[in-house]
């Protein structure tokens, strides 16, 4: 007999070819169902959940921790990225011999700086870039980093503490293998006809707010704060 549920994952793709992330109790439920007796941990941070501009009718996306008491390879992890892909995740990081894997949302909590009384986002690149930047603006593109993530996403952030900006510039200097003196800090206008959504996995409380956008940003948007 057919669970509730059965039902809900046989016919979410009908859903007019949304391109959505369903909520990651969703995606939990599925994965303890999968693989019952193979998980280690499954760890996700509800509590972000306060950041979402308002409550989807799909429920809340959040990066997903989860943790296999054994290598997920081959036709295993196959499995894995299409069960994943179904609800509208994908693995952003694998470590420990393919036992861990950091599984994030391809379309996460939409976020609303100004509710957040937020004016301005930065966005940090390396010095070389800002001339390009200030003739065509920000285009997404693939990372350039070890942090892993789709190329059609911007990344900006936002602190009112300075020593957290510096050091977030410094974090992604060293990611870069490169001076700090090489790094330039943007300011980016918030226009509320872009859509932001939030970087859990970047987003500390009282701290730092990590948003991304698959919306290009003109130059006339953008202002260089340290050059």
């Amino acid at each position: 007999m057919k669970t509730f549920n059965d039902l809900v994952e046989r016919y979410l793709p009908l859903n007019e070819g949304l391109e959505v992330s369903y909520d990651i109790e969703r995606l939990k439920s599925k994965l303890y169902r999968t693989y019952p007796n193979e998980i280690e941990f499954l760890d996700f941070d509800f509590s972000k959940k306060k950041y979402e501009k308002k409550p989807s009718k799909f429920g809340t996306a959040l990066t997903i921790d989860v943790g296999f008491k054994k290598p997920i390879l081959g036709d295993e992890l196959k499995h894995l990225e299409a069960i994943l892909d179904f609800f509208g995740y994908y693995i952003a990081k694998v470590k420990d011999n393919s036992t861990y894997f950091q599984i994030e949302p391809k379309y996460s909590i939409e976020f609303d700086p100004k509710e957040w009384g937020i004016e301005k986002l930065y966005h940090t690149t390396l010095k070389k870039n800002v001339p390009k930047i200030m003739r065509l603006g920000l285009i997404a593109k693939k990372t350039q980093t070890t942090f892993d993530h789709p190329p059609d996403r911007i990344y900006l952030f936002h602190s009112k503490y300075p020593d957290v900006v510096k050091g977030w510039m410094s974090a992604l200097a060293r990611n870069k293998n490169v001076k700090l003196e090489d790094m330039v800090l943007l300011s980016v206008k918030v226009k509320p006809y872009t859509k932001y959504y939030l970087d859990d996995t970047a987003t500390i409380d009282n701290q730092i707010i990590s948003v991304y956008t698959m919306s290009a940003i003109p130059s006339t948007e953008i202002e260089i704060l340290i050059p």
